[in-house]
């Protein structure tokens, strides 16, 4: 009798021995996971190389014409208009749903806030918004 206690005690604890070993890899397995889709989920590129991989351009309402591009560290936006053109360039900086403009002869800042639609984007300024289309390649 004792020996089939004790087979069962050895048994007992075995049997705890792997289902903590299994509780350990299936933890270990959902917390992969979750740095895998956590991962995924927002690339390193993400909306600012949507932003600044290409230029942008939109025909406003009268005839006007906005035409945004980037070039490394330097964006400029340029708005015309019955031959008057307006332009805004100088470094900026980016995040994934604005960016600002620094002009610095003129000592101002430019803030948009903007969001990419694949070939389209939404630029917005001081609560007005201009749908643009980037431009062919």
């Amino acid at each position: 009798m004792n020996k089939n206690k004790a087979r069962r005690v050895i048994y007992y604890n075995t049997n705890m021995i792997a289902v903590k070993k299994m509780k350990k890899a299936v933890g270990l397995f959902f917390i992969c996971v979750i740095f895998i889709f956590c991962g995924c989920s927002k690339s390193a590129s993400g909306s600012v190389a949507e932003l600044t991989g290409r230029s942008w351009t939109a025909k406003l309402d009268g005839g006007g014409e906005a035409r945004l591009s980037f070039n490394g560290e330097r964006a400029k936006l340029t708005m015309s208009n019955g031959g008057e053109q307006e332009i805004i360039e100088g470094e900026f900086i980016a995040d994934e749903s604005e960016f600002v403009i620094f002009d610095k002869p003129i000592c101002r800042n430019y803030s948009f806030t903007y969001v990419p639609y694949g070939d389209r984007l939404e630029l917005s300024f001081e609560g007005n918004m201009i749908e643009m289309a980037a431009e062919s390649r």
